[in-house]
């Protein structure tokens, strides 16, 4: 038998049993059906145009590199563990996460990392992140039943933490935000609609605190509110305070022409109601404005002491004839 220390195959210089230099080819006797190793500059590369299996006579583990990546004998690929139970295990290096999955750049990255701090809850958690390559804060995180975009401790199941709009519901034609502005909360409906609060299952709401609206606001009521407040329903409050156009100050007035008794007695035989009062229909229809009711009501009890006035006048008069007249009739008597 020929003994041969190492056989070189395009290298005069064999540093192994068989050194095969740049390229190594393995057929079957179809050309078409080979499994190729060569090299490519600084890298090796293989390539095959049929699958190929390792082990698959025996069965054993497969195991690359130092023992980093193996491949139990279940078909199951562990990474960091040489015994994986399940079909991917990753167990992470200290100080770096278990798994990224991004593009060429890593300032869009999905990162899978165990919790390492003590403010994170639960055994895992799965960071969205906008980094550099010191690691920047995970835009998003879910964790322990939570999700954090922009905080590092979420304290509500979802906690969104950032001025301005900080999250949009809906599509191109309806949308609503909700966020801040870094001293109010904002709540913002955009589209051809109504924000219904409540309005299918006709749930109670209740508000503590200021609250500020700019629009029409329906209480009770259909979603097209016609006032900038509808309610349908009682009002319960403790003072109720209008600004109606103008004051009834006229009234006492030099110049100001009050109707005569007559005539304010023939109109509420034909009307049956005060002159600029709104008569029951009205009401019905459109129902009272209180700022402008409060205005005719003082405007009516103004006349009504001008009225007592002319009689308080007449009064006087009829006082001063009597008195007259008793004179009369004593000195009459006398004679």
């Amino acid at each position: 038998m020929l003994a041969i220390d190492n056989v070189g195959i395009g290298t005069t210089d064999p540093n192994a049993r068989l050194h095969v230099m740049n390229y190594l080819r393995v057929s079957r006797s179809e050309k078409n059906k080979y499994w190729d190793v060569k090299a490519n500059g600084q890298n090796i590369i293989q390539e095959s145009d049929i699958p190929t299996f390792i082990n698959e006579k025996t069965n054993q583990p497969v195991t690359f590199g130092s023992g980093n990546i193996n491949v139990s004998v279940q078909g199951r690929l562990g990474i960091g563990t040489t015994n994986p139970v399940s079909s991917l295990e990753v167990v992470k290096s200290p100080g770096v996460p278990a798994l990224i999955v991004r593009d060429n750049t890593p300032a869009s990255s999905i990162v899978f990392n165990p919790a390492q701090s003590s403010h994170v809850i639960g055994y895992y958690q799965l960071d969205f992140w906008e980094i550099d390559n010191n690691w920047g804060i995970p835009v998003m995180t879910l964790n322990d039943k939570r999700v954090r975009i922009g905080t590092q401790h979420p304290q509500k199941a979802l906690h969104i933490f950032g001025t301005g709009v900080q999250m949009r519901v809906g599509d191109n034609n309806n949308l609503l935000d909700v966020g801040t502005d870094g001293a109010n909360g904002i709540v913002e409906y955009s589209g051809p609609h109504k924000l219904l609060i409540n309005y299918y299952n006709n749930k109670p709401v209740a508000i503590c605190g200021d609250l500020g609206i700019g629009g029409l606001v329906g209480i009770g009521t259909s979603p097209d509110p016609q006032y900038s407040l509808n309610v349908c329903g009682k009002i319960h409050g403790q003072e109720v305070v209008a600004d109606p156009p103008g004051w009834c100050d006229f009234v006492f007035e030099s110049g100001y022409k009050l109707m005569s008794w007559d005539s304010l007695m023939n109109y509420i035989g034909e009307y049956k109601h005060l002159p600029g009062v709104p008569s029951e229909k009205e009401v019905e229809t459109t129902g009272v404005p209180v700022g402008e009711m409060s205005k005719i009501l003082l405007q009516k009890i103004e006349e009504l002491v001008l009225y007592n006035n002319v009689l308080r006048k007449e009064v006087k008069e009829l006082k001063e004839e009597v008195e007259r007249l008793k004179k009369e009739r004593n000195s009459g008597e006398g004679k």
